[in-house]
């Protein structure tokens, strides 16, 4: 295949994740790039490739077939996804598309957030608000559906009016997609972010206390909560809040019961 330089600049940007991948295996860097080019050829494919690649979980290792495979299934249900997307409970005002995967030429990067290679906007009237990711994975035969975005825009006034119609935006989609892990009989996971250097700490665990939230009041389990992304210095903070908020769920108020109307009849008879 002739050189490319948009492609040169695709995988240079991804060299970390490729070294990562290649390196129990000397020599291998090279064939993993060939086949990885022969396989999904155009910039926009071979970056999404590249960016499932970045957010595998840190603690398995994926032999390069299980990660083609991944890849491969996720571009797959992306043309399932496009054509049942409207079926997600939300409201007529709101309205889900896919992200762009157009590579801008002077960077070697698409639009999308770094964690999300299918990325999906969320629109409110047609103006967007927000987005969130998912990856269908594989392991040991096993597949498992992994969320590693959900971020809205934080003064955008369409949020706003889309919480006013959802009560929580984020624990909507949430919902939709444990549904549809249910659906398929497989679990939902969902990933924390990390903390860029250009977040303060304040901002940074009020982003991780909004994942949370709509995490576990979408119906994912404490356990199947991922913190490789979070330092250690805070996990402590945010698995104490877990553990409150799963100790309110449990707690359910008390219903009180109406008299019956005979009781109140007697009660006026003397």
């Amino acid at each position: 295949m002739p050189k490319n330089p948009l492609i040169d600049k695709i995988i240079t940007n991804y060299k970390g994740a490729i070294k990562l991948q290649t390196q129990y295996t000397i020599g291998h860097e090279p064939t993993f790039i060939q086949n990885l080019i022969d396989k999904y050829k155009t910039p926009e494919k071979i970056e999404t490739a590249l960016m499932v690649l970045s957010n595998l979980p840190r603690n398995s290792f994926y032999p390069d077939a299980e990660f083609f495979k991944i890849v491969d299934y996720n571009l797959k249900f992306k043309k399932v996804f496009e054509k049942k997307i409207e079926n997600f409970n939300l409201d007529k005002k709101i309205t889900l598309k896919y992200a762009s995967s157009e590579i801008i030429p002077e960077i070697g990067y698409s639009n999308k957030h770094v964690e999300a290679p299918f990325q999906i906007n969320a629109y409110f009237q047609g103006e967007n608000f927000g987005s969130f990711n998912f990856i269908f994975l594989f392991k040991n035969g096993k597949k498992e559906l992994q969320i590693n975005l959900i971020q809205g825009k934080k003064y955008s006034l369409k949020t706003k009016e889309a919480n006013k119609i959802l009560g929580n935006w984020k624990q909507k989609v949430i919902s939709n997609l444990v549904d549809i892990s249910k659906k398929m009989k497989i679990p939902t996971s969902g990933v924390l972010p990390r903390k860029y250097s250009t977040v303060t700490d304040k901002e940074y665990e009020r982003i991780i206390i909004s994942y949370l939230d709509a995490y576990i009041e979408g119906g994912i389990k404490s356990e199947k909560i991922n913190f490789e992304n979070v330092k250690s210095t805070f996990i402590n903070k945010f698995k104490n809040y877990i553990d409150l908020k799963e100790k309110k769920q449990k707690i359910k108020p008390l219903k009180t019961k109406k008299e019956p109307i005979w009781k109140k009849i007697r009660k006026t008879k003397h």
